[in-house]
Order: structure tokens, then C-alpha cells, then sequence
């Protein structure tokens, strides 16, 4: 049978008599500790309060009541942001839009420069520097003599050419700085040697007079074909003004009064239907008529001014005609020929003649 009682050598632990007694003190100071524990946390929690955030209702009410308060500052304050975006960047919005603005104008600049070429610009004459414009009179009747001042020139100058001068104004007569005044350029043994062929030119822009040398600017335009008639002193001459002719179609010409309405169309398809109709009714073939027409010589004009891509051209037969034979490769001597014919049609013919000599067609 065991024996419950502790053996003599076991340790006996001795309870102190009073621990009752340091229970209450150790519960009491217990308490004291959970009191002070609280109050630390609390105040800790109060300071976390102050440290943190707001709940979203509030920092929103917070907002609204601050951008109430102070707009002012919050404009501010979006300034700045986007200020400092913009340095960022190199840039604010008013460089940005105005180099962009440069950009686009020089592009347009480049691209009017580039699809856009004056090809009138060389007979302007620019380098002879600032003129004034002044008036003139009017054309000559052809087939009269007038007297007028000549100067020699050593090659052709055909009607409608712009002729740049520096010439003794006392030649001329220009003293009136208000007067256009006309005057002849006489070709000397370059057409002809039984006659002094030369162009009247008309001053419509003219320099200021040089004191010193006596010698104006002029700026004149060839207007009309003359011959000498006499030769006077003080480079005076008198001189015929030569016609213009502009000869009918041939076959048209020879319909009556009745059918020349249906003569005049607007369509070139409709124009030819109505000469291959007359073509029964004269003696001659069609072929021997055009020989004599100018649709066959324009035809080849056109195709020749196509192919240069040439489009501004004078649409009146007789400046069409002096065109031509100024822009257009021709021989000397076929050049001299135009100038003495005084029909359009002999000017077109010889034309015609030097596009089929050139191979063009």
C-alpha cells in the first residue's frame, strides 16, 4: 500500500502566511497599471488621429468647404501644376501654339514656291529699278505716214515684245515726264535692202531723269509694223504704218448668207461636219481649201504648246501670229518673212512650214 505522505528528503515548499494579504496589493496595483495602459493608448490613438488621413466623406466635405474658401489658391495651385508640366517639357502653351502656327505658314510658303513659277517674270524688266507708269496714245491708222523719232535696232522686234531702254532723253524728246511718247525702231538692212522695215514702241513705264548724264529709263512695248518713206535730220523719219490682214476661211467664205450662221459654232466637231458639207458644193476638194485655212497650222500649235506645257498664248490671230514667231524656234530668214507678210494667214503658213521642218510632227 503506498504511502501518500512526502518522504522525509522530498523538498517541502512553505506558503508564506500573509500572501493573502499581496494578493490585494498586487490586484490593486494591477488596476492602477490598466488605468495608466489605457490612458497611453488613448493618447496614442488621439495623435494617430491627427497623423492620418480623414475618411473620404470627410477629406470630400474638407475639400469642398476648402475650394469655397480659398478658389483663389486652388487656381493657383493649377497654375503652377501645369506650369510645371509645361518646364518639364521645354514649353508653355502660347510657344507651342506659335511654333505651330510658324510651322504651318512656312509650309504653305514652301509649297506656293514650289507649284507656283512666274514664267512672266523675265520680260518684266525688274533690274531696271523703280518706274512710273504713265500713259499713251493711241494705235495708227494703217496705211498713213506719220513722222516720228527713230532709233536703230540690230535685230527683229515683232509686235507685242516688251523693249527695255537707257537712251539721251533729249533723242526723244522726254522732257514731260507725264507724255508716253512713241517712237520707232528701225531694222537697218536686216529684212530687206529695197526698204527700212521698223516697229513703233510705246513708253508706258519710264526712270527718273539723270541730271548728270543727261539719260533716262524707259520701259516700251513694240506695237505696229511701219516701212520708211523718207529719211529726215535730227534721227527723224517718215514712216507708213502697215496693215493688218485677217483673210476669211476660204470654204466659208464662199456659202451664202443663209447657211453663214450655221458657220459659227462654238464646237470644233460641229465646225468641221459644216465645211466637209460645203466641200460638195464648190468646185475644189477640201484638202485644196484647208492648204489656205489655218485649222491644219493651230492644230499643230497646239500639240507644240502641249507638249511645253505652254498655256497662256494670245487667242487673237494677228498677236497669236507675232507670239509664235517670237517664242517659237524659227529661221532667220522664215523670221524676216513674217515680218514683210501683212496677211495673218501668210504668217501662219510660214509657221506651219517650220514646225514640219523641226520633226515635231
Amino acid at each position: 500500500m503506498e504511502n501518500d505522505e512526502p518522504a522525509a528528503d522530498d523538498p517541502v515548499e512553505a506558503v508564506p502566511a500573509a500572501a493573502p494579504e499581496r494578493d490585494a496589493g498586487h490586484v490593486e496595483r494591477l488596476g492602477r497599471l490598466g488605468q495608466v495602459q489605457a490612458s497611453i493608448e488613448q493618447d496614442a490613438e488621439e495623435e494617430e488621429d491627427q497623423d492620418s488621413p480623414a475618411s473620404p466623406d470627410a477629406a470630400i466635405q474638407e475639400g469642398a468647404g476648402g475650394m469655397e474658401e480659398d478658389g483663389d489658391d486652388d487656381n493657383d495651385d493649377d497654375t503652377d501644376t501645369r506650369s510645371t508640366n509645361s518646364s518639364e517639357n521645354g514649353l508653355d502653351d502660347s510657344d507651342a501654339d506659335r511654333l505651330f502656327d510658324d510651322y504651318i505658314t512656312a509650309r504653305e510658303q514652301q509649297q506656293a514656291a514650289a507649284e507656283i513659277y512666274n514664267t512672266e517674270l523675265p520680260t518684266e524688266h525688274a533690274y531696271l529699278g523703280k518706274l512710273e507708269r504713265v500713259e499713251g496714245v493711241d494705235y495708227m491708222e494703217p496705211g498713213k505716214i506719220y513722222r516720228l523719232p527713230v532709233c536703230s535696232h540690230n535685230s527683229i522686234v515683232f509686235p507685242g515684245e516688251v523693249v527695255p531702254m537707257i537712251i539721251n532723253a533729249a533723242t526723244l524728246n522726254c522732257t514731260d515726264p507725264s507724255d508716253g511718247v512713241k517712237f520707232g525702231l528701225v531694222f537697218r538692212n536686216v529684212i530687206s535692202d529695197k526698204y527700212v522695215y521698223g516697229v513703233t514702241c510705246q513708253v508706258f513705264e519710264r526712270g527718273e531723269l539723270n541730271a548728270s548724264s543727261g539719260s533716262i529709263v524707259l520701259k516700251t512695248i513694240a506695237q505696229q509694223r511701219f516701212r520708211t518713206v523718207r529719211h529726215l535730220a535730227g534721227r527723224r523719219a517718215d514712216v507708213l504704218i502697215l496693215p493688218e490682214i485677217i483673210l476669211p476661211d476660204p470654204l466659208i467664205s464662199s456659202c451664202s448668207n443663209l447657211m453663214m450662221r450655221h458657220a459659227v459654232s462654238n464646237s470644233a466637231e460641229s465646225a468641221q461636219r459644216f465645211k466637209s458639207f460645203l466641200s460638195r458644193t464648190v468646185p475644189w476638194p477640201k484638202f485644196v481649201y484647208d492648204l489656205y485655212g489655218t485649222d491644219e497650222v493651230l492644230t499643230k500649235v497646239d500639240r507644240y504648246l502641249a507638249l511645253l506645257k505652254i498655256e497662256n498664248v494670245p487667242s487673237d490671230p494677228v498677236k497669236l501670229s507675232f507670239w509664235l514667231a517670237r517664242n517659237i524656234p524659227i529661221d532667220e530668214n522664215d523670221r524676216k518673212k513674217i515680218y514683210e507678210a501683212d496677211a495673218v494667214i501668210s504668217r501662219m503658213m510660214i509657221i506651219n512650214k517650220s514646225l514640219d521642218q523641226m520633226c515635231y510632227f
